[in-house]
């Protein structure tokens, strides 16, 4: 561990006390800020899904019902009702946009319907296959939105938990932080590096938490505590290292190991969800969900192991340059299988479309060849005789 000059000690407490009182009081409302508005928008499409679902099981089941009585003198009055209904739902749900899909299947069925009922109305013999095809399409669909209604609600339960525990354990590291600035001040050796981790801490959640509230809700406030996260995690690097050459590693290596962290931690949160977006058995059936219950947990293992690389680097330890190349698998293990069995466009760099999955499986292999070259191995891996 480096010996720090009491001028640096200084800096460090200032820099320390103020993301104490920052992260135990402001950061938590701007995170719930960007959260709040996720859990509400979401849980008023679980709630709309749940009404749109449960109106196609009603029209199924009345259509199914009417099967059972072909022969009644209002045959042709009742099926246009329905008709008239679910076309003027399907209208409704073609304005919503995240509907739009679900309303154009209803519109065609509500159509055909209809046309039956006029067939009705000029003296047609009652098609029972068709209104039975009908009506059971209809009630599996209502199904199936009911269903997608309830993962739905399992989500925002999901996401809102994480955040809170994830904000919970910046609260905490805020608390620390206290301590860390006592500890400096007594040369205790794990308190820089005690400090640079508890840094990381908003940077490495901050940005996956607040990212969705950022990108479909235009709700930024999540990122104000990444943004200041980050820059104090730099400025306490900065700061605590005398020469250039363990500014530059320590910066590359540890911002690397930050950005797979975030990785890892939205992978490992993704697992849960991705399972609990898709039916149970789709888990056991289907190998872009199966590989889900693969990389969830070694992902928050990966995160885990970043956690600790990120100490141990600090604290000048060889372990760290262990755990970094642990992180480094770890994310590469989850991230290339993943993007290969659930390829999904998310960035788009220099023309090419890319999964998340894939850029953090890049970010783990561009760490582990920058451990592995000599310029950083020597620091961050002396050879025994020099430690």
């Amino acid at each position: 561990m480096q010996k720090i000059s009491k001028s640096k000690i200084t800096i460090l407490s200032v820099i320390g006390l103020v993301m104490a009182v920052y992260f135990v009081i402001f950061a938590p409302y701007s995170i719930d800020k960007a959260q709040d508005i996720v859990i509400k928008k979401v849980s008023g499409l679980s709630g709309l899904l749940e009404k749109e679902g449960t109106l196609r099981l009603d029209a199924g089941k009345k259509i199914l019902n009417l099967t059972q009585n072909p022969d009644r003198l209002d045959m042709a009055a009742e099926i246009k009702q329905v008709g008239t209904f679910l076309l003027a739902t399907a209208t409704k749900e073609m304005k919503h946009p995240k509907l739009k899909g679900p309303g154009a299947i209803l519109d065609r069925a509500a159509g055909a319907i209809l046309n039956e009922a006029v067939s009705l109305s000029a003296g047609e013999p009652v098609r029972i296959e068709f209104l039975k095809e009908k009506g059971g399409a209809l009630a599996s669909a209502g199904k199936g939105m009911i269903k997608k209604s309830e993962r739905l609600m399992k989500m925002v339960s999901l996401r809102m938990y994480i955040s809170s525990y994830w904000r919970g354990l910046e609260v905490f590291g805020g608390l620390f932080l206290l301590l860390t600035i006592y500890a400096l001040y007594r040369k205790e050796q794990w308190a820089f590096p005690a400090m640079v981790t508890i840094m990381a801490l908003a940077p490495i959640g901050g940005f996956y938490i607040s990212l969705a509230g950022a990108v479909f809700f235009k709700e930024p406030a999540g990122f104000i505590p990444f943004g200041i996260g980050l820059i104090a995690f730099w400025a306490v690097i900065a700061i605590g290292y005398d020469n250039t050459k363990d500014k530059i590693i320590y910066l590359v290596v540890l911002t690397l190991l930050g950005m797979i962290g975030t990785d890892a931690f939205s992978f490992a949160e993704h697992g849960i969800r991705g399972i609990l977006e898709m039916p149970y058995a789709a888990t056991v059936t289907d190998p872009a969900q199966t590989i889900l219950r693969y990389g969830g947990p070694i992902a928050l293992y990966t995160a885990i192991s970043v956690l600790l690389a990120i100490y141990k680097l600090a604290a000048k330890s060889p372990a760290g340059w262990w755990f970094s190349v642990q992180a480094s698998l770890g994310i590469m293990v989850v991230g290339f299988p993943i993007d290969y069995l659930r390829s999904k466009d998310s960035f788009f760099i220099f023309g090419l479309s890319l999964s998340t999955y894939f850029v953090g499986a890049i970010l783990g292999l561009i760490l582990l060849v920058i451990l592995l070259l000599p310029y950083f191995k020597k620091t961050l891996l002396p050879a025994p005789s020099e430690i």
